[in-house]
Formats: C-alpha cells, structure tokens, sequence
C-alpha cells in the first residue's frame, strides 16, 4: 500500500515538474491579465484580440517590454510575456536582421535635386512652423488632387512608425516601430542602409548639415 501510494506521489510530482517546465499559457496569461482591457466596450481603447493577432511575435513583445504596453508588462515575468506573444501573434516575425539585404537594395548613388526643397527632422525651420511654401516645396493646394502614387515601402516585421519621414539630398530618412533607421531613395524607395538601434524609433531623423550624421530618439 505505502508502494503504491509514494508511486502515485512520485507520478503527481514528476507531472508537475512536467507541467512547470512548460512554463505558463498564453491563453491562460490573456484571459486573467489582459482580456478585461482587449475586449469590445471596455473604455480603455485597447485594440481587440482580432487586431493583435495581425502582428507579429516579435511585434506584441516590443509593445510589452518597451513599447505602449510596457507599463503593463512589468507586471508580467518573461516567460508570461513571451507566452502571450505567441499566444496571439499571426505569424513568426519575417526573417532577416538586416531588411536591407532581403529586397529592394539601391544598386546606385542617389541624385540630389537641384533645388532639393528637403524636410530636415520635424520641421523646416527653427522656429518649428511645419509649413513649406510654394515656392520652396514646388507644390501647392490646386496640385495636391493631381498627385499619384508613385512607390510605397512596407517595414517588416513592424506594426507602425511614429516620426515622420525627413527628406534630405535626395533620400528619405524614417525610423520604425522595431528599431530600424531606414535611408531610403527619394524617387524610388529602395534601401540605402539600414540601421538597428536596440529600441523603438519615436522621432523624427535630423541630420546634421553635411549629411553624414544622422539624430533620433
């Protein structure tokens, strides 16, 4: 009888070693300590399970460790965050730590306008007018319904960008949710460089007047 009984002990504690080893559920993680907030009427304006579900792993674990959810995340443990990335994540993040060297690489020197109007960092003067004239930008109201697409850029395995684009010398410079500074060709959008910094790019790039120094935060 005591055989029997240390064995089932023995069984219950060994299935528990198991059961820990796996670390927590991301279902289980979601439902106590974030569902009340992602759910549809909550007031918290915390996009629903739906919506999270069209980013990436890598993506949701940003958000908790150092980006808009990381208020939230430092109530959670590591493994609780990874689980309830890849609990809802859609898919793996896209592979690549350089995105430049997956498409889309500039195979020439860019060519600098002759009249290169720019958009140095947030604005295009001192005194932060955000306000470009005719004259200077060579567009004005009665052209804007003309204009057309001519090339669009996606940042991978990012959900969205929070600076604005700086134009300088013929490039386009913008940071990424994932930490990627992109210098990307002004008339056709492929890569120049790329640079990863160790987190999520909020501002605006700002360059310095020879072009060769580049600033963000």
């Amino acid at each position: 009888m005591w055989v029997l009984m240390r064995t089932a002990c023995a069984l219950l504690l060994a299935l528990s070693a198991s059961w820990a080893a796996q670390g927590p559920q991301g279902a289980d993680v979601f439902q106590n300590k974030c569902a009340s907030c992602h759910r549809p009427g909550s007031g918290t304006r915390a996009p629903l399970p739906n919506v999270l579900r069209q980013m990436s792993r890598d993506a949701i674990l940003r958000a908790l460790e150092s980006g808009a959810m990381r208020a939230e995340g430092a109530l959670l443990s590591a493994s609780e965050r990874a689980a309830v990335a890849e609990y809802l994540a859609a898919a793996p993040s896209p592979p690549g730590a350089n995105p430049g060297s997956v498409s889309g690489a500039c195979t020439a020197h860019p060519v600098v306008p002759a009249n290169d109007p720019g958009w140095n960092g947030w604005s295009v003067d001192a005194s932060n007018s955000r306000f470009q004239p005719a004259s200077v930008g060579g567009l004005d109201r009665d052209a804007v319904p003309k204009l057309k697409l001519k090339w669009a850029f996606g940042f991978a395995g990012a959900w969205s960008t929070f600076g604005q684009p700086t134009v300088f010398a013929g490039r386009v410079f913008v940071g990424s949710e994932d930490g990627t500074v992109y210098s990307l060709d002004a008339r056709s959008g492929c890569i120049y460089w790329t640079y990863k910094a160790p987190s999520t790019v909020k501002t605006a790039i700002a360059l310095a007047a020879d072009g060769h120094t580049v600033y963000f935060g």
